[in-house]
């Protein structure tokens, strides 16, 4: 009992010593109150429009729960995909086309279609539409069919359009080029055009360069030494004086 009344007599002492600042807190209370209940009495019709859309709302994707389902339950995966087919650095879309259903189109076919009956005239259905489609539908089984929707095998994103999560994965993804851009083809380089260069100087030979050595080249047979060049001669129109032995 002594020590209950104890902690009465602390319990009073703390009312006692802070009831300016319970006071003051009551009237802050009370004054925020009134502009609470001034807001509401303005703006009531308006709350009450946007509560009563809230339930429309609210109503509508109760009713749709499912659909909203299936967007979320697709959407990361299709997001994902997508993703992982665009290109950035052409600005278009490499992928394979693929469609699950005709790795096996017997199955998808006939059970999808007579099976969903569940009757027992639907499964002698089934039977029949696989002995006698069977050997069609086989010819078409595939996982990917052959068709490609980018097949040119090229860079797909340069550096500047890549954001990493970490800079551990930036390490990972280091290469040893040092700019992913296009690399020039080995072999001789296009020559350059002088800037100051019109059509005479194309087709006209620039008297700036020496001329070509004439009467001193050798020709060399297959197999055999070199010979002079025959020195160039005067055309002549005069037949040739025959020799004694002619």
């Amino acid at each position: 009992i002594v020590q209950f009344t104890d902690h009465v007599a602390s319990l009073s002492q703390v009312f006692a010593d802070s009831s300016t600042d319970v006071a003051r807190s009551l009237d802050a209370l009370s004054g925020a109150l009134t502009q609470v209940k001034s807001f509401l009495a303005k703006n009531n019709p308006a709350i009450s429009g946007q509560v009563a859309k809230l339930t429309d709302f609210t109503s509508l994707l109760t009713q749709h729960d499912q659909d909203i389902e299936q967007v979320l339950h697709v959407a990361p995966n299709a997001l994902a995909n997508f993703y992982n087919i665009y290109n950035p650095a052409q600005g278009s879309i490499g992928a394979i086309l693929s469609l699950p259903n005709f790795a096996n189109p017997v199955q998808f076919l006939c059970a999808g279609v007579f099976d969903a009956g569940g009757t027992p005239d639907y499964y002698k259905r089934t039977e029949i539409c696989r002995q006698r489609m069977a050997p069609v539908l086989k010819r078409i089984m595939m996982n990917f069919p052959p068709v490609l929707f980018h097949p040119i095998n090229t860079i797909t994103a340069y550096k500047d359009q890549i954001t990493y999560d970490t800079p551990a994965t930036e390490a990972k993804a280091q290469t040893p080029v040092s700019q992913l851009q296009w690399q020039p083809l080995p072999g001789p380089t296009t020559p350059t055009t002088p800037a100051a260069t019109d059509l005479s100087t194309l087709l006209l030979p620039n008297p700036t360069l020496p001329p070509a050595p004439r009467g001193d080249m050798t020709t060399a047979a297959p197999g055999g030494p070199a010979m002079p060049a025959v020195p160039d001669q005067p055309f002549s129109a005069t037949p040739p004086v025959p020799g004694p032995h002619q």
